[in-house]
């Protein structure tokens, strides 16, 4: 953080593994940063202040619903996983008011602790792997372990998803994800990777700081291209 703390840009966009030690770095932070308790945006203010900001869980919800037309609400979502970006992404998500939300983990009691920190916001459970198979399908399966980005899978079963469900990725690449993959190969007709939230998430970040809202589509498209 000390190149940072030199310069003083007017704001960063921090990335994993940091976005805890950005919380923790800021001497003030929005809502959204302290329920998440990581930050992937600094802004450096004229008053020496560091404002802290997370815009991980907006960026999610804005390309699920406005770029990829996927309703939220009263919907049975699973999702993989129980790092920092999982943290990052709950209070947004239950602020759509999904019908529950189960999140699954390797780590069973890692799971379990995001439950408890946000079961006052909604409906939250959490189960392992071994458990996935009684439950059936999910309307929405979001993929965040950090297995994705070497292009690896958690130990998943069929049944999780249907052709009606969307699975989306919260990482990207040029070609499908190894989690997109898996759920085409499942003929589900909607997954998608997180190149659109990418894109909001620092859309929100910009607005953050210039107070002026992108347009995310042409964006979204170009970064497509460059990659593909």
């Amino acid at each position: 953080m000390l190149p940072y703390a030199t310069l003083k840009p007017p704001l960063v966009n921090i990335t994993v593994p940091f976005k805890q030690d950005a919380y923790r770095y800021a001497t003030r932070c929005s809502a959204r940063a302290q329920q998440a308790e990581a930050a992937n945006t600094l802004v450096f203010e004229s008053n020496n202040e560091v404002y802290a900001d997370n815009t991980d869980g907006i960026g999610l919800v804005r390309d699920l619903k406005q770029n990829l037309g996927v309703d939220l609400a009263k919907k049975n979502i699973l999702i993989l996983g129980a790092g920092g970006a999982v943290q990052g992404v709950m209070g947004p998500l239950l602020e759509e008011q999904p019908s529950r939300i189960t999140i699954v983990n390797r780590t069973v009691d890692k799971a379990y602790r995001i439950k408890q920190r946000f079961r006052d916001l909604g409906n939250v459970s959490s189960c392992s792997y071994d458990e996935l198979g009684r439950h059936g399908a999910y309307d929405i399966v979001i993929n965040a372990t950090s297995a994705g980005i070497e292009g690896k899978l958690p130990p998943l079963v069929d049944t999780i998803v249907s052709s009606d469900s969307v699975c989306y990725d919260l990482f990207y690449a040029a070609q499908d994800t190894a989690f997109v993959a898996w759920a085409k190969q499942r003929q589900v007709s909607r997954a998608y990777d997180g190149l659109g939230m990418l894109v909001e998430q620092a859309a929100e970040s910009f607005y953050l700081w210039r107070k002026q809202k992108p347009d995310t589509a042409p964006v979204i498209d170009l970064v497509r291209k460059t990659i593909s």
